[in-house]
């Protein structure tokens, strides 16, 4: 059976897998999303209050901005990477799962 996911590509292989194993990868990839959408907002805020207290003082604040807009693009590569994750993975293994267990519902009746 040939799956699409929402981006139009083919489903990888791991997503045909049993029920249960769907849970703990849908679970997993929910975990990470979270991990790293907290730690690219927990940056943000970092990097912000640094630059904030730098432009206060002027005493080599250029090499730290450069510094500090390194740890910003990193920030939202993080908070992109989630998203991605989000959309790629964790909701397509939800409507799997929904559909597994309507299939397992189906079975048992």
């Amino acid at each position: 059976v040939e799956r699409n996911i929402a981006c139009g590509g083919e489903m990888p292989d791991w997503f045909a897998c049993d029920l249960s194993s769907c849970r703990v990868l849908q679970d997993v990839s929910a975990e990470i999303v979270t991990t790293c959408r907290s730690l690219g907002v927990q940056l943000q805020g970092a990097c912000g209050k640094a630059r904030e207290k730098l432009s206060s003082t002027e005493a080599d604040a250029e090499a730290c901005l450069s510094f500090l807009a390194a740890f910003g693009v990193l920030s939202s590569a993080l908070i992109y990477v989630a998203g991605d994750l989000e959309n790629t993975v964790t909701q397509p293994l939800q409507k799997t799962i929904a559909t597994l267990s309507e299939e397992s519902n189906g079975r048992l009746k």
